[in-house]
């Protein structure tokens, strides 16, 4: 189960979570952390792993009744409507609460206070359950900066990228196939209501992945694209371009892209 790093803020709206985009954190410091919090789960027969600063784990032995909620669903919102659930929500709402009083005294976040840096006061548990052996592939390959694209397509025995500066360095790919990319770069300008770095990073996309996908399109090396962002679902084909008469609609957010090529 994912126990990632948080900071909770009290204010007039709740207890406010916010993620590794509102900090910065260390490895060393994450492993200083992880120190501290196993001290209150080992007893419980719990490990947590921390392979990389902002994605922490814990090891889980025997079946938990619980339903948690994806940090990606909460930041900057008030946790306490989505805290765990389940027979054994008890139990884990416990250990957080532990954890909270466990990282008030750490000596990271002592440091952190001093050098006014936001300290990490908890952890989020989500995403309980067991890897499935393998999924269906549905892409021929997937290029993303979203570590959960990652593992799926690990899963699915799919070939993947780490998303480029633009997409001319998509081109690579030969022969006829369906590819899916994922983009999660405007996601943290949503949780905080930034609209400011929103605008930046719509502009940046627009010019190294808009621009070329529809010269693209127009001369007739990509048959078709679709643009699924939190509120609409844009198709586009070589014909698009003559469809003048449909009304424009605003991307509110880009989440992911998927395109045939021939």
């Amino acid at each position: 189960m994912r126990a990632d790093p948080v900071h909770v803020s009290a204010d007039r709206d709740g207890l406010i979570l916010m993620d590794q985009n509102r900090f910065n954190l260390s490895q060393r410091d994450a492993v200083a952390l992880a120190a501290d919090i196993n001290k209150v789960l080992e007893p419980h027969g719990f490990i947590l792993e921390v392979p990389v600063p902002y994605r922490w784990y814990v090891r889980v032995t025997q079946p938990q009744q619980i339903l948690t909620t994806p940090i990606d669903l909460i930041v900057g919102k008030d946790i306490l409507p989505f805290m765990p659930k389940g027979d054994d929500r008890i139990n884990w709402i416990q250990l957080m609460n532990e954890i909270q009083m466990t990282l008030h005294e750490s000596d990271v976040n002592l440091l952190r206070q001093q050098e006014k840096k936001l300290p990490i006061n908890s952890v989020w548990f989500w995403g309980y359950g067991a890897l499935p052996k393998i999924i269906n592939r549905h892409w021929s390959f997937v290029i993303s900066d979203e570590m959960l694209a990652k593992g799926l397509s690990m899963i699915a025995a799919t070939p993947f990228e780490e998303l480029p500066e633009d997409y001319n360095a998509c081109k690579k790919h030969v022969g006829n196939y369906n590819g899916l990319v994922v983009i999660d770069a405007f996601q943290r300008f949503i949780y905080y209501h930034d609209l400011e770095g929103w605008l930046e990073a719509l502009i940046h996309y627009e010019k190294h992945w808009f621009v070329p996908l529809l010269k693209t399109l127009k001369n007739k090396s990509l048959d078709n694209l679709t643009i699924r962002t939190t509120s609409h679902v844009i198709r586009l084909d070589q014909s698009s371009r003559f469809k003048f008469w449909r009304k424009n609609k605003n991307v509110l957010a880009v989440k992911d892209m998927s395109f045939n090529k021939n």
